[in-house]
C-alpha cells in the first residue's frame, strides 16, 4: 500500500491538474461512456486533420495568388488599372468580333467546298454523258455526215439485197447479190462457179437484165415500208436473152405482178415479147417530132 501511495503521489506531482477525486470519478465511469468518449475523441481528431488539410490548401492557393497577381508599376493607381481593364475589354470585344468574322469565313468556305463537290459530281455525270456521245460520234458522226449516211445506206442496201435475192431466186437459182463489206458496192455471186463474187460491171447482158429486174422488184418491195414505187419500167435489154429465158422472164414478171401488186412495164421492140404482154402502150411515129400513142388490151 505504501508503494502504491508513493506512486500516486508521484503521479499527482507530475499532473497537478488531476486530483484524487478526478481519478475516483474516472474510475467510476462506465465502459460505454469511455467508448463514446473515445469515438468523440477520434471524430475530433479527424476534424482537426481535415481542418489542417484545408488550411494547407488555402495556404497553397494564397501562395499561387501571390505569385500570379499583377505587379503594379510605380505611379499606377486604381484609375489607371480601371483604364487597362476597359482596354482589355475592348480588345476582347475586337477579338470576339474577329473570331465571328473568321467563323463566317469558315462557314462560307464549307459551303463553297460543298458546292465544289456538287459541281464535281455534276461534271462527272456530264463527262460520262459526253463520253457516250463521243462513242456515238466515233461510230456514226463526222463533220459532213457521210459516216452516218453510209451506215444508214448500208442497212437500206442490205434490206434491198435481201429483197432482190428473193426475187432473183424466182428468176434463176444461179445468182445471188451481196455487199462488199463497209463499201456501198454490190457484188454478184455465181453459184455455178463456186460462189466467186464479181462486180456488177463484169456481168453479161443477160445476167445484167436479170439483176436489173430483181433490183427493180426489190425496190418495189421496199415501197411496202414507206418508199413509194407503184410502177416498174424495164428498158430494152430483153432482146439479149434467148427465147426460153425470155419466156421464163415474162412468165415470172406476170406472176410477180400479182404478188407485189404493182404495174410492170417493159420497153422493147421485140414482137415476140409484145405478144406475151396483155396490156400494151404503142408509140408510133407520125411525123417529125410527133408520135401516136395508143393502148391495146389482148
Amino acid at each position: 500500500i505504501t508503494k502504491k501511495e508513493s506512486i500516486l503521489q508521484r503521479y499527482y506531482s507530475e499532473h497537478p491538474d488531476i486530483q484524487e477525486d478526478t481519478l475516483t470519478r474516472l474510475a467510476n465511469t462506465s465502459r460505454d461512456i469511455i467508448t463514446q468518449l473515445r469515438e468523440q475523441q477520434t471524430l475530433a481528431q479527424n476534424q482537426v486533420q481535415n481542418t489542417h488539410g484545408q488550411f494547407l490548401k488555402a495556404q497553397e492557393t494564397l501562395q499561387k495568388h501571390q505569385e500570379s497577381k499583377p505587379i503594379f508599376e510605380e505611379g499606377e493607381d486604381l484609375t489607371l488599372i480601371e483604364t487597362k481593364i476597359a482596354e482589355n475589354k475592348q480588345q476582347k470585344a475586337e477579338k470576339s468580333e474577329k473570331i465571328g468574322q473568321i467563323q463566317h469565313i469558315l462557314e462560307e468556305d464549307a459551303r463553297n467546298k460543298q458546292q465544289y463537290a456538287d459541281t464535281l459530281r455534276q461534271l462527272d455525270l456530264l463527262q460520262q454523258e459526253m463520253r457516250q456521245w463521243e462513242r456515238l460520234s466515233n461510230v456514226f458522226g463526222d463533220s459532213t455526215g457521210n459516216k452516218f449516211r453510209k451506215i444508214a445506206q448500208s442497212f437500206i442496201l442490205q434490206k434491198l439485197l435481201d429483197n432482190t435475192n428473193y426475187f432473183l431466186n424466182m428468176l434463176s437459182d444461179r445468182y445471188e447479190l451481196t455487199g462488199a463489206g463497209k463499201e456501198l458496192m454490190i457484188l454478184v455471186k455465181d453459184k455455178y462457179l463456186g460462189d466467186a463474187p464479181r462486180p456488177v460491171e463484169m456481168v453479161s447482158g443477160g445476167e445484167s437484165f436479170l439483176i436489173s429486174i430483181a433490183l427493180a422488184l426489190g425496190l418495189s418491195n421496199l415501197a411496202l415500208q414507206g418508199i413509194s414505187s407503184d410502177f416498174i419500167f424495164i428498158d430494152e435489154g430483153i432482146s439479149q436473152l434467148d427465147g426460153s429465158l425470155c419466156d421464163s422472164v415474162v412468165n415470172t414478171l406476170q406472176q410477180l405482178h400479182h404478188i407485189v401488186h404493182c404495174n410492170i412495164g417493159i420497153i422493147s421492140h421485140l414482137d415476140v415479147l409484145a405478144e406475151k404482154i396483155p396490156t400494151k402502150i404503142l408509140v408510133q411515129p407520125v411525123s417529125q417530132g410527133t408520135s401516136l400513142v395508143s393502148i391495146h388490151n389482148s
